[in-house]
């Protein structure tokens, strides 16, 4: 068994998008203001979390972390034996995974900047099971803290609650670049289906945008 780490270091899920740039400029900030207080974290790092890391979104994981001091580190393979419970689900076992690995890395917090809004409403059902997809990992990994040696780690889930039309307003307020996020020159139809979702509701929170190419 490991001795307690007491130390506060936090790891931000990066996908990329939109809500990546915002976990990632809001964890700066909170870290400025606790840095002011004599309660800075140590060492904050990031991590790529997607289904489908292809170039552009490495591109942009890179940057945002960068930008914003973070350092990447490597995203785990798979999880333990010992906590691959049968018939969970893939994006549970994903979360898990780098949950396990944020804990032996010596992370208190695991910040998932998942989002269940649409447009200028939020997807309730979707928060909801974002929520319990949170708790239920933050629970699992805690039962092996005699092997990783942090006593409380915990997924927050900071945008969790917010539309869409609310973190476009969030990127305007905190003078945001979203030409940092994949998809705004990648050339496939899915950055195409992303441009389209953001652009607008950029554009309505008055962002400023760079011109795409």
């Amino acid at each position: 068994m490991r001795s307690f780490s007491t130390m506060h270091r936090s790891l931000v899920l990066c996908d990329g998008g939109i809500e990546s740039l915002l976990a990632c400029a809001w964890l700066r900030e909170r870290l400025t203001v606790e840095g002011a207080q004599g309660a800075g974290a140590v060492n904050p790092i990031a991590m790529a979390f997607t289904d489908q890391l292809t170039q552009p979104k490495v591109d942009a994981i890179l940057a945002m972390c960068a930008a914003h001091g973070l350092k990447l580190v490597e995203s785990p393979v798979e999880v333990p034996p010992q906590l691959a419970p049968p018939g969970v689900r893939e994006l549970t076992h994903r979360l898990l995974a780098a949950t396990y690995q944020a804990a032996s890395l010596g992370c208190s917090e695991v910040i998932w900047p998942a989002c269940a809004g649409r447009g200028e409403d939020v997807d309730v059902e979707r928060a909801a099971f974002l929520d319990d997809t949170a708790w239920l990992v933050s629970r699992l990994a805690a039962l092996d803290a005699p092997n990783h040696a942090v006593p409380s780690i915990r997924v927050s889930l900071p945008f969790v609650h917010f539309s869409a039309m609310q973190l476009a307003e969030l990127v305007s307020d905190m003078d945001l670049d979203p030409s940092a996020c994949w998809w705004w020159n990648a050339p496939d139809p899915a950055a195409k289906t992303e441009r389209e979702r953001w652009i607008g509701l950029l554009e309505s929170a008055s962002a400023l945008l760079p011109a795409t190419r």
